[in-house]
């Protein structure tokens, strides 16, 4: 029943559920979108520290496990600084550039060479050369640091109302282009409302991240306890109900099926297939005709504490030993073996 169950689970859920996220993992994602990538790998450290294994990092955080690692194993002296980002970065390197081409110029010019001669041993231009050469040469970029207010930013307060309404990314760009007359995509409303998300500590981050559940999780459903293993909270298998009712329904079967079966009370079993009948899921009605044709084994099977268990052991060793042998052995060394398994002697 349980492998009935899950091949259906399997079916429904073909790739990953997005459902509200715990409490607590809310403030610890808020935590570490608000820090640098230095600070990041110093408190991924601290957490391992402390005890958290690779795989409770990466669902903290939202960040692969291959990115936990690598953050744990790196050496205090490969962590990059409190780094700027990475248009800072090739800013800095353009300014160290520049001042060495300058200093370059600067050396050939206060040597006695003309503006036209360094121009030949540089290959700089001559506006480069002149620039380089006046005392109030300043190797930065005028441009840098200037923003240019931008579509998005233009709206910030109407997208954020929006989207802590509820209301989609797509469903915000279509808004942007109809109302506005700009046309957006989704992925960049996403981007930034992502960005203000991260500066600003007070917005709802949960409506930016969720827990990912997927088919495999559902399935642990069906072989453990939800309530002792706490394997998905209540609130999100109500989400999962919600969006996929037919699991909802596979799993109210399965439980009253397994309640029937360790129950040991046989005359529930019409009840059982009566309801079980009316959720109306195929898969769960050709495993209900199999089990009314073997109604009276499924009937001792619950009432009696015996069953052939030993017995179907026995037999899927035998064929076990058989297709080892396949090929290589005749029936008295296949006889031989399995009269010397049965006396605990070790079968090659």
């Amino acid at each position: 029943m349980a492998d009935k169950c899950c091949d259906i689970a399997s079916s429904i859920i073909t790739g990953r559920i997005a459902v509200t996220p715990k409490e607590s993992n809310i403030t610890d994602l808020a935590e570490y979108l608000l820090l640098d990538r230095h600070d990041r790998i110093l408190l991924v450290k601290e957490k391992h520290k402390s005890g958290l294994n690779y795989v409770e990092i990466a669902s903290k955080y939202n960040i692969g496990v291959a990115t936990v690692r690598n953050y744990v194993e790196m050496k205090e002296a490969d962590i990059p600084p409190h780094a700027t980002n990475s248009r800072g970065r090739d800013h800095n390197k353009a300014i160290e550039k520049t001042i060495e081409r300058a200093k370059k110029v600067k050396e050939l010019y206060n040597s006695g060479k003309s503006i036209n001669e360094i121009r030949k041993i540089t290959n700089f231009s001559m506006t480069c050369i002149k620039r380089y050469i006046q005392p109030e040469f300043d190797p930065c970029n005028a441009h840098y640091g200037q923003k240019k207010e931008g579509i998005l930013p233009t709206y910030k307060d109407e997208i954020m109302k929006l989207y802590l309404s509820g209301k989609s990314s797509i469903d915000i760009a279509k808004y942007i282009k109809k109302e506005k007359g700009h046309k957006i995509t989704p992925d960049s409303v996403r981007g930034f409302i992502l960005k203000e998300k991260r500066i600003n500590k007070d917005l709802d981050i949960s409506l930016l991240y969720s827990d990912i559940i997927d088919a495999k999780t559902v399935k642990k459903l069906f072989y453990f306890d939800n309530e002792k293993e706490n394997i998905i909270p209540q609130f999100q298998l109500d989400e999962i109900i919600e969006k996929y009712p037919i699991i909802g329904s596979i799993l109210k079967i399965y439980s009253s099926f397994k309640s029937l079966i360790l129950g040991k009370d046989s005359t529930k079993l019409d009840e059982w297939i009566s309801n079980a009948k009316e959720a109306n899921i195929d898969s769960i009605n050709s495993y209900i005709e199999v089990l009314s044709k073997e109604k009276n084994a499924v009937i001792n099977a619950i009432d009696m504490a015996n069953n052939n268990g030993i017995a179907e052991g026995k037999v899927n060793l035998i064929k076990l030993i058989k297709r080892v042998m396949y090929g290589r052995c005749k029936f008295d060394t296949l006889k031989t073996k399995i009269l010397l398994h049965e006396f605990e002697f070790e079968i090659v």
